[in-house]
């Protein structure tokens, strides 16, 4: 469903399964990185995806 907005889908606290299906979006291009926001207490772990573009906090308010 597309209302004209710009979708984002945030994953709040992206340990194995959220950064597992991180992954997969991004590597079978279904949701650009610019979409994206990971979200995880040990923002260090989640570097790769930031190199490739996502944004990754570690704050859930953002």
């Amino acid at each position: 469903m597309s209302n004209g907005l710009p979708q984002t889908i945030a994953i709040l606290g992206a340990g194995n399964l959220g950064q597992a299906m991180a992954q997969g979006w991004l590597d079978r291009g279904e949701v650009p990185a610019s979409q994206l926001i990971l979200t995880r207490h040990r923002v260090g772990h989640l570097h790769p995806f930031a190199d490739r573009g996502v944004r990754v906090t570690d704050d859930n308010v953002q």
